[in-house]
């Protein structure tokens, strides 16, 4: 079955004028694509890479939200296009931003709680604001997303991870996640030959003051067997 839900809130005036303000506070509005990538678009903030008929194009300076979300994370707007012959599993642990110079890694998010089992989670989206076709939600995100398919076969999670970055959202100076955090997040699950994904990825602070550049890196796996065959690399530098 073909899942399919879309995206299209547009920023207030005052939501651009604060995301403007905050510019210099560090988040995604400071991650500019590096040179050595090569052409770009969409004002220098989006990069393409495709690895083994996997694409994803990345973005930053896209978070229409809140701004004062950016003083505390790094909001990344990805579009994942599957166009290899395997199904893509994304995970959380997955996804990460890796500083160029020192290696320090800032992890992604799980915007969504999972109340100690793999059968449900803590938190009901109720109606998702990311683009998909062709995903399907993984088996322990399926009570916060009744209107999707899950994916047919159960697969289990990293409690560690999970445990670890969702206990980080408390530590944070305003409420997080928000509500629309969570509508617009790019959920775990598995993304079909031929489907697509592209929503937001939120990222732990990247200091930009401090660092230089980091590159945005994503494991791809297969869900059926769980091998990893290729990894997506895009460079971006801090601006200030």
């Amino acid at each position: 079955m073909t899942i399919r839900s879309s995206f299209s809130t547009g920023a207030t005036l005052a939501t651009t004028l604060a995301v403007l303000a905050l510019a210099g506070c560090g988040g995604g509005v400071n991650l500019k694509p590096a040179s050595s990538v090569g052409p770009n678009s969409d004002g220098d903030r989006s990069v393409v890479n495709a690895v083994d008929g996997v694409q994803m194009r990345v973005k930053t300076g896209q978070w229409d939200g809140d701004a004062s979300v950016l003083r505390d994370v790094t909001p990344i707007h990805v579009r994942i296009e599957n166009e290899s012959d395997q199904p893509i599993r994304l995970s959380y642990e997955n996804f990460a931003l890796v500083a160029e110079a020192t290696g320090q890694r800032f992890a992604a998010l799980p915007p969504i709680a999972i109340n100690g089992s793999v059968e449900r989670s803590a938190n009901v989206v109720g109606s998702p604001g990311f683009t998909s076709s062709g995903f399907a939600v993984a088996p322990y995100y399926a009570s916060s997303y009744p209107t999707m398919n899950a994916y047919g076969t159960a697969y289990g999670y990293d409690t560690g991870y999970y445990n670890n970055y969702i206990s980080r959202w408390a530590d944070y100076s305003v409420e997080l996640p928000t509500p629309y955090m969570r509508q617009v997040a790019i959920p775990d699950g598995v993304v079909e030959p031929g489907g697509m994904i592209e929503g937001f990825l939120y990222f732990e602070e990247v200091p930009t003051d401090k660092v230089a550049g980091v590159d945005f890196r994503s494991t791809l796996v297969n869900a059926e067997t769980g091998n990893r065959f290729g990894q997506i690399s895009v460079p971006f530098i801090a601006t200030q």
